[in-house]
């Protein structure tokens, strides 16, 4: 059983969270669309897991983009064209 005490123990330790929480926040442009992250925690565990997240992104978006040369889908592309084919279609696609 929960006593008074133990209660405001508790409800102050929740209170005083926000006050120590440090915000680290980003907005800009991956994946073709704006996007945003908003990340709250202890001092000097925030900003550096931001960081984080970011170079993340950045490696998938160079992994996958069709306008970096040195992606996979643009190597791929290349190979195909230098093989005489002609340039992605949609019609390509097997929808079956």
């Amino acid at each position: 059983m929960m006593n008074r005490r133990r209660f405001l123990a508790i409800a102050g330790s929740f209170a005083a969270t926000p006050a120590i929480a440090q915000r680290a926040s980003w907005t800009g442009h991956a994946f073709g669309a704006e996007v945003s992250i908003e990340l709250r925690g202890p001092d000097g565990v925030a900003g550096p897991a931001l960081q984080r997240a970011q170079a993340l992104i950045a490696e998938v978006e160079g992994l996958f983009s069709l306008y970096d040369p040195g992606s996979g889908p643009s190597v791929i592309e290349r190979a195909r064209c230098a093989d005489g084919a002609t340039a992605f279609r949609e019609s390509d696609v097997d929808r079956g």
